[in-house]
This record gives structure tokens, sequence and C-alpha cells, in this order.
């Protein structure tokens, strides 16, 4: 009976010797991961920087790009604030146009002091409007276009201006529909435009001078 008692002991005991050494064995297997892990993290950042080093990018530059984005870069405003026209000059803060309408029958309003109800195509108003067109390049060649393009919107514009030769008088941003606004900003002082559409109907601008600007 002892024997087999001290038997039950050794046995009991080995078993736990084993337990003992597999929980060991799992930290080290644990410990090993935890390493290699660590390593990877290490060897991927030194990876990181050898590449933005080669490249000369700064691993930063992320970073401060989102910041000057987010609080609203100095040079940044510079640029919005001084838009170029498409000969690189700084876009002007208001404009003075002379601009000739033609209405269709799809215009926001199909009606005006000459025709009560207009009901031609918008085809038919362009094709009458490069008519006017035409004149006013051949009035250019002679220099009369100012003269030639007033004289033409006071008969032939749908517009209220024609009492004044198509006169808008100067305007600043955001005063006319975008279309009409984008080209009269990027006409230049006695240029004129090609035609125009609106939901007004088609135009043809002539920009003139501002009471501060010089023809």
């Amino acid at each position: 009976m002892g024997g087999d008692g001290n038997a039950n002991k050794t046995t009991a005991a080995a078993l736990t010797n084993d337990e003992v050494v597999q929980d060991m064995l799992k930290e080290v297997v644990k410990a090993n991961d935890n390493r290699k892990q660590q390593q990877q993290q290490k060897d991927q950042k030194d990876h990181r920087k050898r590449t933005d080093s080669s490249t000369g990018v700064s691993s930063n530059n992320g970073n401060n790009h989102n910041k000057r984005l987010r609080a609203g870069d100095k040079d940044g405003k510079r640029t919005s604030s001084s838009l170029l026209n498409g000969n690189g000059s700084k876009l002007p803060k208001s404009v003075r146009v002379l601009h000739i309408l033609k209405k269709h029958v799809k215009s926001r309003r199909p009606s005006s002091w000459r025709v009560p109800k207009i009901t031609i195509t918008k085809d038919k108003a362009i094709e009458d409007l490069n008519v006017l067109i035409e004149m006013l390049k051949e009035a250019e060649q002679s220099g009369e276009l100012r003269e030639t393009f007033e004289a033409l919107a006071k008969t032939e514009s749908d517009c209220s201006s024609y009492k004044k030769g198509g006169d808008l008088k100067e305007f600043t941003r955001g005063k006319m529909q975008p279309e009409f606004e984008k080209a009269a900003f990027a006409l230049k002082i006695g240029e004129m435009s090609g035609i125009v559409e609106t939901k007004s109907g088609v135009h043809v601008l002539l920009r003139i001078p501002t009471g501060r600007e010089r023809s």
C-alpha cells in the first residue's frame, strides 16, 4: 500500500512538473512572439525613414499640410484672393459691360419689350445673335465696335438695358448669373465675348472701362 501511495505521489508530481514546464514554454513562446512583433514594427519604421530620406520627403509633410488646411494657410488665402485671368493678370474686383440678349422659348422669362411672347427656339436665337456678332466684328475692324454695339443693343436686345445701349453699369461678383459673371470678369477692357448662355437666354458681351479704369 505504501508503495502505491508513493507511486501516486510520484505520478502527481510528474504531472504537476509537466504542467509547469508547459506553462513556462507557453510564456517563452509568447515572449518570443512579442519580441518578433516589436522587431517587425521597428524594422518597418526604419524602412519608412530610409525611404523618406532617399526621396527627400519629410515624414511630417503630410501632417503639416493637413494642419495648414485646417488652420487656413495664409499663402492659400493670398492665392484665392488673387485670382488670375487666362493671360496671367489679376481678375478685377468689379467690371462694366454692355450686352445684347436674345431670348428664346426656354428662357426664364420668354417675353421682352420687342416681343410680348417669344416662341423662337434656342438654336434660332443663337443664329440671330451670330449675325449680330459678325456685324460687330466688322465694326471692330474699323474702330467703331462700341458705337455699333450700343446701336444694335437699342434695337435688337431683349433686355431692358436696351434703353442704355446694353449698359449694365459697374457690378461686382455675385450680382449676375454665374455664366454671365464668369464671361464678364474674364474679358479685358474693349474685348468682346463669344456667345454666353444663361437662364435668361443667349448673350454677347463687350467690356468697357469703369469710372476708375482707362480704355
